[in-house]
Formats: C-alpha cells, structure tokens, sequence
C-alpha cells in the first residue's frame, strides 16, 4: 500500500521535469521560433502627437517673406537672372508673383519672359503633410502659347510638399513636375507700415496745441 503511494507520488513529481526536457528553450526576442531567423520589426509610423508638433513648427516657420532663387519646370531648371519673385505668408494668407525668362530660339539676344502672380488662403494638411495654396485672384501667361493672360477660378487649389529648414523653403507639386526654391528675407509677420500722416498722440493730461 505504501509502496503504491510512494510510486505514484514519484510520477507525479517526475512528470513535470520529464517534459520539460523535451521542451526546446524559447526562441529570442526578434526570432522566427522554428528556423531561428530574425523577424523584421513592423515599422513604426509617426505618432500623431508628432504629426502635429511638425504641423506647429511648419506654420510658425513658413510666416515671412521669402525670395525665389530657383525653379525646376517640366524639366528646365531657372536660376539667376532666368529667375525671379517672391513669396509673402502671413496667418491663413499668402502672395506669390513669379518670372520666368528663357532666350528665344535663334535670337539669343532676345528673351521669352512670362509671370505668374497670386493672392490666396492656405492651409497645411498634417495628415497629409501638404501645404495648400487655394485661389482668390490669380493670373498667368506661362500656361498659354499665345502669351494671354489666363485667370483662374477662385476656390482652385493647389498642394504642395513642403520642406522648411532654417532660411529655405522648398515646394514641390505634381509628382516633382514643379518645384520653387525660396531663401528667407524675414521671418514672422512683416511689421504693419507706418501712417506719417496720422498726428503724434498727446501725452496723457495735457491740452492739444489750438488751430490758427
């Protein structure tokens, strides 16, 4: 009887370590289990409490006047004196007047110029990372072979990826078919222009000069 109970408590003690030796150890983190392979590491995508910082820190830096230095156009850079205008952003609004100048074909002496100018309210979409110019008067001749004058609709659109480091601002549209290099003339909101017709202020408690 004793000897039974002996055996069976034995078993019951043995059992455990008996499996576990036939258990492999467990795999490393980072490792395929069965072929002890490294597991690549699902990227990881910005926090949305990041998007939104670099959303804060785009619409701070881009306020100011910047000037246009250089413009890559369906496959022709600008730079120079080919190259020309400037980009004024203040809080929801913005200006962009542009020239471009290339030499005519046989008459090097000779250059084809053409503008375009702007005023619109922006927006920049943290979602998607893309700074929006949307149309409220905007016109240009580089579109049209004639040289006229074409205007756009207000409410058109246009959307940008934007990279602002320091004194550069780069946009970039339609898949890389536009891009326009600015470098910084101000930062922040430019300083409203000063009235000198309007009358200095009196000190407090004294008595305005009379009229002759």
């Amino acid at each position: 009887m004793h000897s039974t109970a002996l055996a069976a408590l034995a078993a019951l003690v043995l059992l455990p370590l008996v499996a576990l030796q036939g258990t492999p150890p467990p795999a490393p983190a980072g490792q395929d289990p069965a072929g002890q392979k490294p597991v690549p590491a699902e990227p990881k995508l910005p926090s949305r409490t990041k998007r939104v910082s670099e959303a804060d820190r785009v619409r701070a830096e881009v306020l100011g006047v910047w000037q246009l230095d250089r413009t890559e156009l369906a496959g022709r850079s600008y730079v120079g004196g080919d190259c020309g205008g400037y980009l004024t952003v203040v809080p929801e609004y913005a200006t962009l007047i542009a020239r471009l100048a290339e030499p005519l074909q046989g008459r090097p002496n000779l250059e084809d110029q053409a503008f375009t100018a702007g005023t619109y309210r922006w927006s920049y979409d943290d979602s998607r990372l893309q700074f929006t110019l949307q149309t409220l008067l905007h016109g240009s001749d580089i579109d049209d072979p004639d040289g006229h004058v074409l205007y756009e609709a207000p409410g058109s659109r246009r959307d940008y990826d934007i990279i602002v480091s320091g004194n550069d601002l780069t946009l970039t549209r339609a898949g890389g078919q536009t891009r326009m290099f600015f470098r910084r003339l101000t930062r922040g909101i430019p300083p409203a222009p000063k009235d000198d017709a309007a009358p200095a202020a009196s000190p407090a408690g004294s008595t305005p000069p009379a009229k002759k």
